[in-house]
């Protein structure tokens, strides 16, 4: 009885392995491009998202103070600069600035007064972001890029109801030097009372150098 019962027992072919990893192997063609695009679009809406939150922040800024700044972080509130124009974020989490903690914020100075003032700015994870006002604090203009995403997003305060964007898939994992103060997209300096973004050379792919409008 046990001799009959061993030879009852069986295996898979190797005919069926071959259909079995081939089939594994299609959907892994299928599904790993699909995943890796998911999470450049999920980066993407990150880095708009935060372009938006400092968009707000400015409006604050210009409410209190009559005049926009740019980012700064590593200060609380009270401690402010007060000429903000570097690049903030990083791998991890940076906190919204308070007035007892350090933080993102965007901050400014009053031209004539020399009044210093700041709003506090939270930025996610391996998200950058800068904000850069013009000497008389008249203009802004903002950027930001996710780590794993391939576009950045600009705002520009003379029109600052429309987001713009320029894509670069060689962007993607590509971590701006913070020290340096710039991002991997081209940044134009903020100039009053003109559109300093639409159109102009972004550092896009061969297909899309320029910044553009989104829709």
């Amino acid at each position: 009885m046990l001799i009959k019962m061993r030879n009852n027992q069986k295996g898979f072919t190797l005919i069926e392995l071959m259909i079995v990893v081939a089939i594994i192997g299609i959907l892994a063609a299928i599904a790993i491009p699909q995943f890796a695009s998911y999470r450049k679009r999920a980066s993407n809406t990150k880095a708009s998202s935060t372009a938006t939150v400092v968009r707000n922040a400015e409006a604050a800024l210009n409410q209190d103070l009559g005049y926009y700044g740019g980012t700064d972080m590593g200060t609380d509130l009270p401690n402010a600069s007060g000429a903000g124009s570097g690049v903030i974020g990083g791998a991890t989490v940076l906190i919204a600035a308070s007035a007892t903690t350090a933080g993102g914020c965007v901050t400014g100075t009053h031209p004539t007064t020399g009044a210093i003032s700041a709003v506090g700015v939270g930025v996610p994870a391996d998200v950058y972001v800068q904000a850069t006002a013009d000497a008389a604090g008249a203009s802004y203009i903002i950027t930001s890029e996710a780590l794993k995403g391939n576009r950045a997003f600009g705002v520009d305060s003379d029109s600052d109801g429309v987001m713009y964007y320029v894509q670069n898939d060689a962007w993607v994992g590509v971590a701006p030097v913070i020290a340096v103060d710039g991002l991997n997209a081209t940044e134009p300096p903020p100039l009053v009372s003109q559109d300093d973004i639409d159109g102009v050379a972004g550092g896009g792919a061969t297909a899309s150098p320029n910044w553009t409008r989104l829709e």
